[in-house]
């Protein structure tokens, strides 16, 4: 048993050993045998191409169509989920941004009231006289310092006035003529 561990290691092949033994020969040395080449195959007869069409049964027919359809189906209606879902986070976002937006009129709201307030105490009468008077060091005008302006209705005058009064257009027209002679 040792001598054929020592063959086997030393690259004898052990079914060769085995084979030996059994036919008897346990005395006999061990050759190394070269393989035997193979024999050429002869050239096989060309057979006629035999044509083979797979035909699918109906009903197994029947029940692809209907895998696909169903497979078909049920992918439409996870398109159609994904959309709902999307179009649903889309109109929260925009919640969102709605809620951030009246938030900021309502504090937008707050400060216009704060300033017209605010203003309402300035523009005040009694507050304007105390300013005029204390910080400007302004008085009353006295009656020699009131000059009084009349206005006089156009329309109502009639006569040249109402003749003159051409418009806009026109008045522009005869001063840019002046301007060019």
């Amino acid at each position: 048993m040792q001598q054929a561990l020592k063959k086997v290691s030393n690259g004898y092949e052990y079914a060769e050993e085995y084979v030996y033994r059994r036919a008897g020969n346990v005395n006999r040395p061990l050759e190394k045998t070269k393989p035997q080449p193979q024999p050429r195959l002869q050239p096989q007869k060309q057979y006629k191409k035999v044509e083979v069409k797979y035909v699918v049964h109906p009903a197994n027919r029947l029940k692809r169509q209907s895998m696909i359809l169903n497979c078909l189906t049920i992918g439409l209606c996870f398109i159609l989920l994904i959309g709902v879902v999307s179009s649903y986070a889309k109109i929260s976002s925009l919640n969102l941004e709605n809620i951030a937006i009246e938030e900021n009129i309502d504090e937008l709201e707050a400060e216009v009231e704060q300033k017209e307030l605010e203003l309402s105490i300035k523009c005040n009468v009694q507050t304007i006289t105390s300013v005029a008077s204390e910080e400007l060091e302004m008085g009353f005008p006295s009656a020699s310092q009131v000059e009084k302006i009349q206005f006089v209705d156009r329309s109502v005058t009639g006569g040249e006035e109402a003749g003159q009064n051409r418009g806009w257009f026109s008045e522009f027209m005869d001063d840019l003529v002046g301007l060019l002679r």
